[in-house]
């Protein structure tokens, strides 16, 4: 019988968070509900799961290509509803899938249920409220362009992380393309994603990123771009494709990191 571990850690706030002042929760209420409605087992829908689903193969990919996740603690921040929490399950990891939207959380929680996976925990909250026990590996999926503050953020990923882990992230650069393609295009044009999805101003290119990582004891290891593509077919279908490459500064939309834990 699988058996799923929740644990709601006070509305999403630690007793870490509560002791030293509310502000350092990661969350953007705002940017958390936009993420209530999302039909997380859509692949080939507009609500804005279907780019994901596309993508966690490749990212999935990126990972083990780095890491052997075999029996190896990992936490997925910003876990969605658990697409990549449950591949990494079945790739051999411990995973603690966490996330800040309550309805996402329960979205993980019958996912594994249906798919038969067993989740190490399942937690409703952000990277402040997981435990400061040592990880393998920290993962955090286009999360870091949702938060209140990106570099506390970073800081909230490191913590946990134990000497020589890995850290996971993807997310938008900020140049004319990432506007282009993650707002006009993906928002206004085709509708791939709700409108107000994401707001460019909040877009991290990887030296700003770099820094704050290097801020909290983190070194980027490797860098690369994260394409996706979806065109039309017929009968109001369509057929999408992600794929890794190589990441090049004011030609790359997307792109996913890793970074080591001195």
């Amino acid at each position: 019988m699988m058996v799923v571990y929740i644990r709601h850690v006070c509305q999403g706030i630690s007793r870490r968070s509560i002791l030293i002042g509310r502000q350092l929760s990661t969350r953007d209420e705002e940017e958390v509900k936009k993420f209530a409605g999302i039909d997380w087992t859509d692949e080939r829908g507009y609500g804005g799961a279907a780019p994901l689903h596309a993508m966690n193969p490749v990212r999935l990919g990126f990972i083990s290509d780095r890491v052997d996740l075999k029996e190896k603690k990992i936490a997925d921040i910003g876990c969605g509803g658990g697409l990549l929490s449950i591949d990494l399950v079945r790739a051999g990891a411990k995973v603690t899938a966490v996330d800040a939207s309550l309805t996402s959380v329960e979205a993980t929680r019958q996912y594994a249920e249906k798919s038969n996976n067993y989740l190490e925990s399942l937690i409703h909250g952000g990277p402040e409220d997981i435990d400061s026990s040592a990880y393998d590996v920290i993962c955090a999926m286009e999360v870091i362009e949702h938060v209140r503050d990106p570099a506390h953020f970073i800081a909230e990923l490191s913590r946990p992380l134990k000497s020589g882990g890995a850290l996971f992230l993807s997310t938008l650069d900020k140049n004319f393309l990432s506007y282009a393609l993650g707002i006009i295009a993906a928002e206004h044009i085709f509708k791939i994603l709700p409108r107000g999805t994401h707001n460019w101003s909040k877009f991290i290119p990887p030296k700003d990123l770099a820094i704050f990582l290097g801020q909290n004891g983190l070194i980027l290891h490797d860098i690369k771009a994260l394409y996706y593509v979806r065109t039309p077919c017929l009968f109001n279908q369509f057929k999408q494709f992600a794929w890794i490459g190589e990441y090049i500064p004011g030609r790359t939309s997307n792109y996913i990191i890793q970074a080591i834990k001195q």
